[in-house]
């Protein structure tokens, strides 16, 4: 099997997908991670590496973090349109003349070509509100969604986040739990992806190997806001044939 997923920036290949990236990997199908930006609006979680903000460094040693997150999981990678195409917008679309958000038929006639030369059994994205709404997650959605329909692609996944009822434990100081409605998500559904201990290893390797972005201790996770999160053993995906 053939399978492309489009992800907006470097780090969501494994929060968001890396269980199952690696678990198809592992059973020999070739999977290609597209990544639309380098995340450069990305806030930093190390004080030693805060620097790379004021002096917008921050883009490329996502790229560098990328390509180890890649090779955990056993993927390959392309960026659209080439490395530092597209800029990473932010939560709030800046007016970088580059801004992903704001791109148009280019960025779909971009992915167009990455999706003729793969030819995809599988092409796997994020539903319309980007899992939590950002602008980048959003046009990702659209390009895909674009290009699929301009090549009769039809076995299209959503990569979304169902919560389960699960006690967190040994959670860091610095970090604290979820407030009730916190973490955007959905009620349910209809693939569930049970992941092997090795796939669950892979996916939580790849999640630290984006330190910047991430923190995983003691199967829990967060972000630079510090919510705890648990790190699941299962990940949860909407098909749209």
């Amino acid at each position: 099997m053939k399978v492309v997923v489009v992800h907006a920036h470097p780090d969501d290949e494994a929060l968001w997908t890396g269980g199952l990236l690696a678990q198809m990997a592992a059973q020999g199908h070739d999977v290609l991670v597209v990544t639309c930006t380098l995340g450069e609006e990305g806030e930093v979680i190390p004080e030693e590496l805060a620097q790379l903000v004021d002096a917008d460094q921050l883009g490329g040693y996502r790229y560098w973090e990328l390509q180890q997150s890649l090779e955990i999981l056993g993927c390959e990678g392309a960026f659209l349109g080439g490395v530092g195409r597209w800029r990473d917008s932010g939560m709030v679309v800046s007016d970088h003349p580059r801004a992903f958000a704001n791109a148009g038929a280019e960025a779909v006639e971009q992915l167009t070509e990455i999706l003729l030369s793969a030819q995809p059994d599988l092409l796997i994205t994020y539903g319309p509100d980007g899992g939590y709404g950002h602008p980048d997650h959003i046009k990702a959605h659209q390009i895909t969604h674009e290009a699929a329909k301009h090549l009769g692609i039809t076995n299209i996944w959503w990569a979304v986040t169902v919560l389960e009822d699960v006690t967190l434990e040994n959670v860091p100081k610095t970090w604290r739990l979820p407030l009730p409605g916190e973490i955007a998500s959905v009620a349910e559904a209809d693939i569930c992806i049970e992941l092997s201990e090795s796939d669950f290893k892979k996916k939580a390797q790849a999640m630290a190997a984006h330190r910047t972005q991430l923190m995983v201790e003691n199967e829990i996770f967060a972000l630079s806001n510090r919510i705890a999160q648990p790190l699941l053993r299962r990940e949860y995906y909407e098909s749209r044939h």
